[in-house]
């Protein structure tokens, strides 16, 4: 385990921690899994705003943003959900919103420098890529 890994995965969720050896694309939907879904991603953004630059979004609002959160992220697999919070979570400083997140999920048109930027560090420094970040290498066919 790399100390970053040991850091998140002390405080963190258990969503948040190193995912496991199951195929993403097994994972149930996040409109599958229902309420224990939506827990979930509750305690993820519990997490994030606790972790993360808030700039004045109240407590509150979380439970609130979670409906917009399930809503968009509905159709996808739980796995893939998960793994785009860790890597949010390991690359930015404020609070995703669920663009930033889908976004992880499904990779824009063009490459993002500072993405290209972390994965590259990552595979120099031979650590595993997850599922998302590999997705993302070969939607432009760098893997």
């Amino acid at each position: 385990m790399n100390p970053s890994d040991q850091s998140i995965s002390s405080s963190s969720p258990q969503a948040l921690q190193k995912p496991t050896s199951a195929s993403p694309m097994q994972s149930p939907t996040l409109s599958e899994i229902g309420k224990e879904g939506q827990a979930e991603v509750l305690a993820m953004l519990t997490f994030c705003y606790q972790a993360m630059h808030r700039y004045g979004t109240p407590p509150e609002a979380i439970k609130a943003t979670t409906q917009v959160f399930c809503s968009i992220l509905a159709p996808f697999p739980m796995q893939k959900i998960r793994e785009a919070f860790r890597e949010h979570v390991e690359t930015k400083a404020e609070l995703p919103s669920p663009a930033c997140i889908r976004k992880l999920i499904i990779p824009p048109r063009y490459m993002e420098n500072e993405r290209d930027h972390h994965i590259a560090a990552k595979r120099k420094r031979g650590e595993e890529l997850s599922s998302i970040q590999l997705d993302y290498l070969r939607h432009f066919g760098m893997v």
